[in-house]
């Protein structure tokens, strides 16, 4: 009886331990994969990529390796050490896999002490889709996914969100390799609507990205809770100078905050020109919450950088441009036209319009501050001191209306 008993305890210490190999403890880490080589390798021969660099592994090999991780202790890291350094362009031959799995793209460490290029320059790793055909630069169809520390140009789109939640886009140029010369994707970010709960950008100069020079919008976004705060778009990399979308970013449906009201929050969205057709922030059918933002400016705030149309609110949902405290505060100056609004119920409070960021010398959108067009309910202000829009200098007249 009693060695029955001593048999019976062993048995479940035994699975008990077996029980215990299955925790997270016991699963595979958190990979990092070392791209060594700019090779389009469009099958993914070079994928020995868990081994540290060089060892023949490329985009596409990292790619697909991260998609087939079962990591439970966080993303896997793709990182990128090719040559000795410095700038690297890689060249894919056809589309990029989708990446199906949480991981990190992460090009911040290929200058490996070269001093070239990454750390408040130019990203090192340039993904450029000349020879690519029809394809984008990077799909998204997971959660948790990072990319950041590339430049991606010549795409269809150069990051497309497709699918998940919890992704982030910082600290890449989209549209431009070096931030001074387009490099035109059609569209630079796109966030379908399958997506939600992104981040494009940051508050911190290291987060920003300058999505510049793309031919048609800089920013495309269907989803739901996206969040674009840090940004310049439509600017060179040093914020003074054009370097144009058509559209800065167009909500097209779904829900943003741009911008925002802590420290670095703030988009400048200037220089998105198109032969008068050109809008910095274009809304229609979707819901926003606009502050903090620099809308036909320079960086610093005092010349202008001119959108074709400063913002552009076409039938939109609940939209919120400006606020009751300075921080939430944009200033929409600079522009050929500075609000053109054709939306019910938007509320426009706060801001500077047609003034520079001090408000305190014209910064003069060339003919109209507002332009309410069927605006129905719209609110100019508000009861509050901190609702008062400050609407000056502005070359033809401070607000129009049109029935």
């Amino acid at each position: 009886m009693r060695a029955s008993i001593w048999l019976a305890l062993a048995l479940a210490i035994v699975a008990a331990g077996a029980f215990a190999s299955r925790d997270a403890s016991a699963l595979p880490p958190a990979k990092i994969y070392e791209v060594d080589t700019t090779a389009a390798d469009p099958a993914g021969t070079l994928h020995n990529c868990d081994f540290p660099a060089p060892n023949g592994c490329s985009l596409v090999g990292a790619i697909n390796q991260a998609n087939l991780s079962n990591s439970s202790l966080g993303p896997d890291s793709i990182v990128f050490k090719i040559g000795q350094g410095g700038v690297q362009t890689i060249t894919p031959s056809s589309q990029l896999p989708a990446i199906t799995q949480p991981v990190i793209i992460d090009g911040t460490g290929q200058d490996q002490g070269t001093n070239t290029c990454g750390d408040g320059l130019a990203p090192c790793v340039i993904l450029d889709g000349t020879s690519a055909g029809p394809a984008n630069g990077l799909i998204i169809s997971s959660n948790g996914v990072t990319v950041k520390g590339l430049a991606i140009v010549h795409f269809s789109a150069g990051i497309e969100v497709k699918t998940g939640i919890n992704s982030a886009i910082k600290g890449n140029f989209v549209g431009t390799a070096n931030g001074t010369t387009a490099g035109p994707n059609s569209t630079g970010v796109a966030v379908d609507l399958g997506a939600s709960d992104i981040t494009i950008g940051g508050t911190t100069s290291t987060e920003r990205n300058v999505i510049s020079g793309n031919n048609n919008d800089g920013v495309y976004n269907d989803g739901a809770n996206v969040t674009i705060e840090g940004n310049y778009i439509g600017t060179s990399s040093d914020g003074i100078s054009a370097l144009p979308n058509e559209v800065g970013i167009d909500m097209h449906s779904g829900g943003a905050t741009i911008g925002g009201t802590d420290a670095g929050a703030g988009n400048l969205i200037s220089g998105n020109q198109a032969g008068g057709n050109g809008v910095g922030l274009l809304i229609h059918h979707a819901s926003a919450m606009v502050e903090g933002n620099l809308v036909g400016l320079n960086a610093a705030g005092t010349g202008a950088v001119p959108n074709d149309t400063g913002i552009n609110l076409q039938v939109a949902g609940e939209v919120t441009i400006g606020g009751t405290t300075p921080e939430a505060r944009n200033v929409i100056s600079g522009n050929d036209q500075g609000l053109f609004v054709i939306s019910a119920g938007t509320i426009i409070s706060g801001n500077y319009i047609g003034t520079n960021a001090a408000g305190d010398a014209a910064v003069p959108n060339a003919t109209y501050g507002i332009m309410l067009e069927s605006a129905y309910n719209a609110m100019i202000g508000g009861p509050d001191a901190g609702s008062r829009n400050v609407i000056s200098g502005n070359g033809l007249c401070k607000v129009t209306t049109s029935a």
